[in-house]
């Protein structure tokens, strides 16, 4: 388990950096998103409205959020309270019905 404080936020800094490169790599080499080629892509990390990294297209929107808890499980509660509203910032309401919201995690299932 990762110590509190300054370790486990440089451990949840590092493993949010790696899922960005991982992104990048995949949104530049796939271009695909829901099986449908991407033109016009955006690739949004941290955004200010919510969200660790989003893709945009003119149809979808993916946004995703990621938390560390290494060997552990992780409480509904923690996941509604924290996670969830987190998510749902990330994109406008008008645009809603088209987002995919995904949950990172290094926690247990």
């Amino acid at each position: 388990m990762t110590q509190a404080g300054g370790p486990a936020a440089l451990n949840g800094f590092l493993y949010q950096i790696i899922h960005h490169l991982g992104w990048i790599t995949k949104v530049t080499l796939s271009g695909t998103l829901k099986g449908q080629d991407i033109e016009n892509a955006l690739l949004v990390l941290e955004s200010r409205r919510g969200g660790d990294a989003r893709v945009e297209t003119p149809d979808n929107y993916l946004v995703e959020q990621y938390k560390t808890r290494r060997n552990r499980t992780w409480p509904l509660s923690d996941i509604t309270k924290d996670v969830m509203r987190d998510l749902r910032k990330a994109v406008s309401l008008p645009f809603q019905k088209h987002a995919i919201y995904r949950f990172v995690t290094d926690g247990r299932a």
